[in-house]
């Protein structure tokens, strides 16, 4: 934790967790890419890990802001997905209900063809 940093405060980058995988070919829709509703899966379940570890305490979903499918993920893309805790209020004192806001954010690599070239020997 940085010196400059009042001792009751947490830094973004100290509650920031990841998680990354490959799309695979049982997570497609009928028009073959990832379906949404399993990328949402993926960023809500990495949000509540992110709530548990800020906490020390399970999590109660309140709401989904809101999410945005910018473009379609394929199948064989790596997803890569990073989570870290905006706000919180009530969790000094002893509320009944503190809160928690968290925002994940994925980003997708594209596979591109390698293409090698077989050499042949004489």
């Amino acid at each position: 934790m940085s010196m400059l940093a009042d001792r009751d405060w947490i830094l973004v980058n100290d509650v920031c967790l990841h998680n990354s995988l490959i799309c695979q070919p049982q997570q497609r829709n009928i028009h073959g890419h990832v379906f949404g509703g399993f990328l949402m899966r993926k960023a809500l379940e990495l949000a509540f890990s992110t709530a548990y570890a800020f906490a020390g305490q399970a999590p109660r979903l309140v709401e989904v802001d809101h999410v945005d499918f910018v473009k379609p993920v394929d199948v064989g893309n790596l997803l890569q997905f990073k989570s870290s805790v905006l706000h919180s209020t009530g969790l000094t004192n002893s509320a009944a209900n503190p809160l928690i806001k968290v925002e994940v954010v994925a980003h997708v690599t594209r596979s591109e063809p390698i293409y090698t070239e077989a050499l042949s020997c004489p």
